[in-house]
């Protein structure tokens, strides 16, 4: 999984799995992204877009999910 700039241009950081942030349950059929509060300093504001790529046993790429990552400041002080 990839997370960039609303331009798809900026980095901000890579997950992976296993052990990268990306926990597969095939089991289950669950997919867990985590994020670290290092990387969700990293997201640009006032949004990031995201992908997450599977790879099959056959090294085919499928693309799970994808979309924006919006953040909001805080009206509450």
């Amino acid at each position: 999984m990839q997370v960039r700039d609303a331009t798809a241009q900026k980095l901000a950081f890579t997950l992976t799995s296993p052990s990268g942030g990306i926990t597969i349950d095939g089991a289950l059929g669950k997919v867990t992204v985590k994020m670290t509060p290092t990387q969700t300093k990293k997201l640009f504001y006032p949004k990031s877009i995201y992908d997450l790529i599977i790879v099959d046993s056959n090294s085919n790429r499928i693309k799970l999910l994808g979309g924006y990552i919006t953040l909001k400041r805080t009206v509450t002080v």
